[in-house]
């Protein structure tokens, strides 16, 4: 996977784990069923969470099916991300990979069904 680069202007990633203080405070929150955070998490990283998905899947319909599922994912699942080694953006651009990933195969899949 390519380096990610936060999308926080001036992010320093001087945390004690990498990541900036203000990523771990919104994870925080967000496991706290903060709207707010995740609205805030969501406005910084959805660009890149989009082109993510827009790389590994074929048509629009895709995508957004591929975003919806990824940030319900991220919003249930908040308590078990926060909890994973690295910073919780880095965490999430490596979800989308896997989840943009896992649905491109499963439309992979689709298309040769319908096929044969």
């Amino acid at each position: 996977m390519s380096s990610f680069v936060s999308p926080e202007p001036g992010a320093s990633g001087s945390g004690a784990s990498g990541s900036d203080p203000s990523q771990r405070q919104l994870m925080n929150l967000l496991v706290a069923g903060d709207q707010a955070a995740f609205g805030e998490i969501y406005d910084q990283l959805n660009l890149a969470t989009f082109a993510i998905c827009r790389h590994h899947l074929g048509t629009p319909d895709a995508v957004d099916e591929a975003m919806r599922g990824l940030w319900l994912y991220i919003w249930q699942n908040a308590a078990m991300l926060a909890g994973l080694d690295g910073s919780p953006w880095s965490i999430i651009i490596a979800t989308a990979e896997h989840h943009a990933q896992f649905h491109a195969r499963t439309e992979s899949l689709a298309r040769e069904h319908s096929v044969a």
